[in-house]
């Protein structure tokens, strides 16, 4: 080992100024070197350390989301009630309808039975005095039953029912279809098959429901881009919204 002198864990050369330059130098620049190793090491476990947070924060995401939906369903489900509530509304008026519509025509159907009997006895009787007493009466009757009827008529041959009021103050758009129910015949009709036709009432909920822009804005549903922030810092968006929204595939 002749020519070498050991200080510390490094070997001196016992030589020219050259090569004591050359170690001094080559010292510092290990001294540098493993200072950046240190530095490495400990940023290497910091960043390991991150793994936890990662998982704690997918955690705070998916539960954060998973309460921004449960409010959007929340806010549907009572937006469902609202619409199933307003139809039982529209048919409890249609039934409150149809029966005073049934009870209108009954109670003219009575009238219209009974005048027909009264008249059928007036035409038996045999004095011509007695009858001209009751016959002009009986007469104006008739006639006023029978344009009542044939209003009703007139008035199903021309509608299809689509413009019945569906509720207290509003009426339904009147319909450009033609109907399928809708017969033409008349009280005073000479066809045999004469039926009398009522006007239709319209049993059907001339309603639709329009989900259209509700499942837009569901597929539509998406993350912005966030700028980082430290802790306390408010977090913004990272541009403009337009540009923002992740395509999730």
């Amino acid at each position: 080992m002749s020519g070498f002198i050991f200080s510390g864990s490094f070997v001196r050369r016992t030589c020219s100024p050259v090569v004591l330059d050359i170690e001094t130098e080559l010292s510092q620049q290990l001294q540098q070197l493993s200072e950046k190793a240190k530095s490495g090491t400990d940023f290497i476990q910091r960043l390991k350390s991150q793994t936890e947070k990662v998982h704690e924060n997918c955690t705070s995401m998916e539960g954060l989301v998973a309460a921004q939906v449960d409010a959007v369903v929340e806010a549907l489900q009572q937006r469902k009630q609202e619409l199933i509530s307003f139809i039982r509304r529209e048919k409890e008026y249609k039934l409150r309808s149809l029966k005073a519509e049934v009870s209108s025509h009954t109670q003219r159907l009575q009238q219209t039975t009974a005048l027909i009997q009264f008249c059928i006895e007036a035409l038996k009787e045999t004095d011509p005095s007695a009858y001209l007493q009751v016959g002009s009466l009986l007469l104006a009757r008739v006639t006023h039953l029978e344009s009542a009827w044939q209003s009703d008529d007139d008035s199903a041959s021309s509608s299809d029912g689509s413009n019945m009021q569906i509720s207290p103050g509003r009426t339904h758009r009147h319909s450009t279809a033609s109907s399928t129910h809708t017969t033409t015949s008349s009280i005073n009709n000479n066809s045999p098959n004469n039926v009398y036709n009522s006007p239709i009432f319209n049993s059907e909920f001339d309603l639709t429901l329009d989900d259209r822009s509700i499942l837009a804005a569901i597929r539509q549903l998406n993350f912005i881009q966030m700028k980082p922030a430290k802790d306390g810092e408010e977090r913004k968006p990272a541009g403009s919204l337009t540009k923002l929204c992740f395509l999730l595939m």
